[in-house]
């Protein structure tokens, strides 16, 4: 698997809640379809998503996701689902605004731009960092580090560091319940990594339970093309 410490194994799609429960796992087994209809302009990347989102559309979830997942086209679709998105945005991703991406800034700057319920918004840290929203209108607010140290963030991304660690919690508290053990035999069964995986995922949800708590909240948005800050 390319960019990865390991580079071949089961690549699985999990979807967890913010503090860490697995609420829906796939392993990546080649093309599927889904049994949901969906628009034509629907790409593999989102099928994904909303295969493991299926049985949690029109409840007025957020969902929280990484550059590798989101799309204006995504998140234009599961709005249609009563389902926000945050999260960070690839700039080569088909529909981006233009004057955002190009847009050259200095430390601490942040700009942004709105087509219909979406919003598209760069923020220059040490590097630029594009996140796309439908949940938070994008402005910098007071932010506190782990140092006690306060700084301007932009809201979305506050948001999303907030509530995006839930993959990691899951795989720390998988590693408190691992099955596999260390063994002189070096081959092993693919059948039995999925099963050890699918064991330690549900051994730590047994041992862990609590509710979850997502929200959804509406807005009146007007229908245009993006349109600057104001």
């Amino acid at each position: 698997m390319k960019g990865k410490k390991a580079r071949y194994g089961i690549k699985f799609y999990e979807l967890t809640s913010f503090d860490g429960f697995v609420l829906n796992i796939e392993m990546y087994k080649g093309k599927q379809e889904l049994q949901m209809a969906m628009p034509k302009r629907t790409s593999k990347i989102d099928g994904i998503v909303l295969r493991l989102m299926e049985n949690y559309l029109n409840k007025g979830h957020s969902l929280y996701m990484d550059n590798y997942y989101n799309s204006l086209t995504l998140s234009n679709t599961l709005l249609e689902y009563k389902t926000h998105t945050t999260g960070t945005l690839r700039k080569n991703r088909k529909g981006n605004p233009k004057c955002i991406i190009d847009k050259k800034l200095k430390k601490g700057d942040h700009i942004w731009r709105r087509k219909n319920s979406v919003y598209v918004s760069k923020w220059k840290d040490k590097r630029d960092v594009l996140c796309i929203t439908t949940k938070v209108q994008p402005k910098l607010v007071q932010s506190e580090n782990r140092f006690g140290h306060q700084k301007n963030k932009p809201a979305e991304i506050v948001d999303y560091n907030h509530y995006m660690s839930g993959v990691d919690r899951s795989d720390q508290m998988v590693s408190y319940y691992s099955s596999p053990r260390k063994t002189c035999k070096c081959a092993t069964n693919q059948t039995k990594l999925e099963n050890k995986h699918l064991f330690n995922a549900s051994s730590a949800l047994d041992h862990f339970v609590q509710g979850i708590v997502l929200k959804f909240s509406t807005k009146n948005y007007m229908n245009e093309d993006f349109v600057s800050q104001v």
